[in-house]
């Protein structure tokens, strides 16, 4: 009798512990593709804010209230930057925001303008790129020029 009770007791154990061990790698699992999301949805903000300032640049008039949501957006963006995106992206990311509104400073002619929104569509589109990459996504955005 005592032998079936530690049977029955280290079978209860081994069961415990196998179904605790399945839960915890369910839940691991579970969370690295809830964190996989939260990157890929701040990585789509990312380029739609970038699309965003670029235009803001570019077009010297655009109207009050767009301009305020791009702000908003950019502010927005920010902290889910810091903790989703990856370094690399983080640093790039501001360096090509930089970039781009370096560019239009001192900007006159509209012919001027039309040259560097395609040169900054490019750098948006290889920025695009490496994200992708960043993701396993195959495939490329840009043009290889």
């Amino acid at each position: 009798m005592n032998e079936a009770l530690i049977g029955v007791i280290i079978g209860a154990v081994l069961t415990g512990g196998f179904t605790w061990f399945i839960e915890w790698r369910k839940s691991v699992g579970e969370q690295k593709v809830h964190l996989r999301e939260k990157q890929e949805e701040t990585y789509l903000r990312v380029l739609d804010v970038l699309t965003r300032h670029e235009k803001c640049y570019r077009e010297r008039n655009v109207i009050e209230e767009e301009y305020e949501e791009y702000k908003k957006e950019f502010n927005d963006l920010q902290s889910h930057m810091m903790v989703y995106a990856t370094p690399a992206i983080y640093e790039e990311y501001y360096k090509l925001c930089n970039d781009i509104m370096c560019s239009y400073i001192n900007i006159k002619k509209r012919k001027d303008r039309e040259k560097i929104s395609c040169i900054n569509a490019d750098k948006i589109e290889k920025f695009a790129d490496k994200i992708r990459e960043g993701l396993g996504i195959e495939g490329k955005v840009s043009s290889n020029k």
